[in-house]
């Protein structure tokens, strides 16, 4: 199903671009989102839905390898800490700087997902 919606993006580019950009009838941005809302539409909500489902499970697993990691450096730094670290220390550091970078980007996209369907289900039940 995929493949087929690509094959049909690539025939609309194929069929369109020479004729619209060339003559000047439409830009490349007014194109691009023609082509963006041609795809959306095709994608049915079981597609969107299993596409979420994958998205999650992708989220999930960066959450639970940064916040492994996020153990393992904090361990690691407090050993360094305590031998009188200096600059293995401040490597440390910024290890646990990107652990923590990875878990809010992650957080955020799963609040992210749980208000907004938090917020369908409400306006479904009124």
């Amino acid at each position: 199903m995929i493949n087929n919606q690509i094959c049909n993006i690539y025939m609309y580019i194929v069929k369109h671009i020479h004729c619209c950009l060339c003559i000047g009838k439409i830009s490349l941005k007014e194109l691009t989102k023609k082509m963006v809302d041609q795809f959306i539409r095709q994608v049915s909500k079981k597609t969107w839905y299993r596409w979420s489902f994958y998205v999650n499970i992708i989220l999930f697993f960066i959450i639970a390898i940064s916040l492994s990691f996020l153990i393992l450096d904090s361990y690691e730094a407090g050993k360094i800490a305590q031998r009188g670290g200096g600059d293995m220390l401040s490597q440390q550091w910024l290890y646990i700087g990107r652990d923590i970078a990875f878990l809010s980007i992650s957080f955020a996209l799963v609040f992210f997902q749980f208000f907004k369907n938090l917020l369908v289900i409400i306006r479904r039940s009124l």
